[in-house]
C-alpha cells in the first residue's frame, strides 16, 4: 500500500511540473520614480522561481547616458514570497543610479538568465522598462553635479613637517567627506584653491564604502590629500572649503572646514635638491684640472719611473744602512741572529771582535742579553760612511801594473 502512495505522489509531481519550473524578473525604483540631479536612487531587481537556483543568475550590464550606474555587488538578499497562493523563492539585487542631468531617464528592459532546479536548460526572463524623472535642486547651478544625500560631514587634518616652518619645509592638508545615501564614486573632489608661494603636490583620492557590517552599503567616503612645499617665506593662509549639499527633500545645507593660517621664514642656506650654485668655483676646478693632468702624465711615464725606482731599491738593499737596520732587528729577536751583523761589519768596514767563541756566547750564553748591549749601542751610534754598495774585499785578478818591468 505504501508503494502505491509513493507512486501516486510521483505521478502528481510530474503532472504539476509538466510545464517546467518558473522564472520571473521584475524591477522597482526606490524611493520612487522621481529624483533630483545628484541623488542616488536604487533600481531593485528581483529574480524569482518556484523551485531553486542551480547556479547564480546572470545579470546584464546596465549603462545609462546622463547617469552614473554602480552594478550590484556579489551579495544578494534572499527572498521568499507568495504569489497567487504559490511560494516563490528568489534573489534581490540593487543597481545604484545617480542622474547627472535634468530630464527623463529611460531604463530599458533587463534580461536575466538563470538555471532553476528541475529545468533542462537555462531560462531567460525580462523586466518591464521604467522611467525616472529628474529635476534640478533649488539653488543648484545647471551643468554642475550637486551633492544630494541624507547626511553629509566634512573634516580636515593638517600635519606640519616642522614646528617652525621655513623655505623648503612642507605641510599636508587632508579633507575627508562622508555622505549617507551616496556611493563613494559619486563624490566630487573639493576645491582647494591656489596659494602663491606654495607648491602643491596633490595625492590620489581614497574611496571607501560605508556599510552596516553585514554587506549592506549606506553611503560613501572620499579622502583627498595635498602636500604644500614652501617656496618663499611669508604669511600664508589655505582657504576655507565650503561645500553645498541638498537633502532628499531638496533643501540646501552647507558643510565647511576653516582656513589654515601659518608663517614660514626665509632660509638663505636652503637649496632644493637639484639646485646649482650661481657662481662656479673656478679655483677648485683649476686645481682639479692640474691634478688630473699630473696623474695622466705619471701614468704615461710609468715605465720610465719604474726603472729608477728599482735601481734605488736595489741600492738600498746593498747599502750598509740596510744591513745595520736588519742587524738591529735581529739582535732583539729570540734567539738572536748575527747574519746581518756580519754583513754590516763587511759593508761598514768597521773592525769588531766577532770571533766564533764570542759569537756563540752572544747567541747561546746564559747572559747573552747583557753581552749584546755593547753591540746594540755600537749599531745605534755608528753611521755608515756611505749608503752605496760595498767595495769588493779582494783585489782584482791580474792587475795592470803601473810600470812595465825593466
Amino acid at each position: 500500500m505504501t508503494r502505491l502512495w509513493l507512486l501516486a505522489l510521483c505521478l502528481l509531481t510530474a503532472v504539476s511540473r509538466a510545464d517546467g519550473p518558473l522564472l520571473q524578473a521584475r524591477v522597482q525604483l526606490q524611493p520612487g520614480d522621481s529624483a533630483l540631479v545628484g541623488q542616488t536612487v536604487t533600481l531593485q531587481l528581483d529574480v524569482l522561481t518556484d523551485t531553486w537556483f542551480a547556479n547564480a543568475p546572470l545579470l546584464p550590464v546596465l549603462t545609462l547616458a546622463g547617469a552614473l550606474v554602480q552594478p550590484p555587488g556579489d551579495q544578494a538578499q534572499h527572498l521568499t514570497l507568495q504569489q497567487n497562493g504559490k511560494a516563490l523563492f528568489g534573489m534581490r539585487y540593487r543597481y545604484l543610479i545617480t542622474p547627472r542631468q535634468v530630464g527623463t531617464l529611460a531604463i530599458p528592459a533587463l534580461t536575466i538568465s538563470a538555471l532553476p532546479g528541475q529545468a533542462t536548460a537555462t531560462l531567460s526572463a525580462s523586466t518591464a522598462p521604467v522611467a525616472l524623472t529628474v529635476n534640478l535642486p533649488a539653488g543648484a547651478v545647471s551643468g554642475q553635479m550637486p551633492l544630494v544625500a541624507s547626511d553629509v560631514s566634512l573634516s580636515q587634518t593638517v600635519i606640519y613637517s616642522s614646528k617652525a616652518l621655513k623655505v623648503g619645509d612642507s605641510l599636508t592638508r587632508t579633507l575627508t567627506l562622508r555622505a549617507e545615501g551616496v556611493p563613494a564614486m559619486a563624490l566630487a573632489a573639493p576645491a582647494w584653491g591656489a596659494v602663491p608661494g606654495l607648491v602643491p603636490y596633490p595625492g590620489a583620492p581614497r574611496l571607501n564604502r560605508l556599510d552596516d557590517g553585514r554587506g549592506d552599503a549606506h553611503g560613501g567616503q572620499r579622502t583627498d590629500q595635498v602636500a604644500y612645499r614652501v617656496a618663499r617665506g611669508g604669511h600664508y593662509q589655505l582657504p576655507a572649503v565650503n561645500l553645498m549639499w541638498w537633502d532628499l527633500h531638496g533643501q540646501p545645507h552647507y558643510a565647511s572646514v576653516p582656513a589654515v593660517s601659518f608663517e614660514a621664514s626665509d632660509d638663505a642656506a636652503y637649496r632644493t635638491v637639484f639646485s646649482l650654485p650661481r657662481r662656479w668655483p673656478w679655483g677648485w676646478l683649476a686645481l682639479l684640472v692640474v691634478l688630473l693632468g699630473a696623474g695622466w702624465s705619471v701614468y704615461l711615464q710609468r715605465r720610465r719611473l719604474i726603472a729608477p725606482l728599482a735601481r734605488w731599491r736595489a741600492g738600498w738593499y746593498a747599502s750598509a744602512a740596510s744591513a745595520r737596520y736588519r742587524a738591529a732587528v735581529q739582535l732583539r729577536q729570540s734567539p738572536v741572529q748575527l747574519t746581518a751583523l756580519y754583513l754590516w761589519q763587511q759593508r761598514h768596514r768597521h773592525c769588531l771582535s766577532l770571533d766564533a767563541p764570542d759569537a756563540l756566547a752572544h747567541r747561546y750564553g746564559a747572559h747573552a742579553d747583557g753581552q749584546l748591549r755593547p753591540l746594540r749601542r755600537l749599531l745605534h751610534h755608528t753611521r755608515a760612511p756611505h749608503d752605496g754598495p760595498p767595495t769588493p774585499a779582494l783585489r782584482p785578478l791580474n792587475p795592470w801594473p803601473d810600470k812595465e818591468p825593466s
